[in-house]
């Protein structure tokens, strides 16, 4: 199930940030609280998913995404099912 988190002033990761970089507590100040929904279900594929969209536009970042997807799924499939020989 996914988990709604919410990040603000007061949390320690924040605080952090804020006090080894007073431009970015400036950003963060002005930005204020987020909160995002993780993805426990496929976390390490949700991450790779971003990664690629930061680095590209959207709609290229998700067809590489796809691309990779479905061929981590095939090498997975296939190296992880019993094939019955009939």
């Amino acid at each position: 199930m996914s988990e709604v988190i919410t990040l603000d002033i007061n949390s320690p990761p924040v605080q952090h940030l804020c006090k080894k970089d007073k431009r970015i507590a400036k950003v963060i100040d002005m930005i204020g609280p987020i909160t995002y929904t993780t993805h426990e279900d496929e976390p390490y594929a949700f991450l790779i998913h971003e990664i690629i969209e930061q680095m590209l536009s959207a709609k290229a970042g998700n067809k590489i995404f796809w691309t990779i997807y479905r061929i981590m799924w095939w090498y997975y499939f296939s190296r992880n099912c019993f094939f019955l020989d009939g």
